[in-house]
């Protein structure tokens, strides 16, 4: 029986230029997620600079939805 999947050893990956998660983009959030086993989900933890206020004292709604 032939092995399943694809041989991956010599893939080049690309560069990350994700804006909530991408190490390539030096503007981006760099948000890293780590798998809970025994809550069976992904979590983030991260905290939000000045940068991404939005109105008075809230974050930017547009920040919000990349993190949701």
């Amino acid at each position: 029986m032939k092995d399943r999947g694809h041989d991956t050893r010599y893939v080049r990956l690309q560069k990350n230029f994700c804006f909530a998660c991408g190490l390539n983009n030096r503007d981006g959030m760099r948000l890293k997620f780590v798998f809970d086993e025994a809550r069976n989900r992904f979590v983030c933890r991260f905290r939000l600079t000045k940068r991404y206020t939005g109105p008075p004292g809230h974050a930017h709604g547009g920040i919000i939805a990349t993190i949701l």
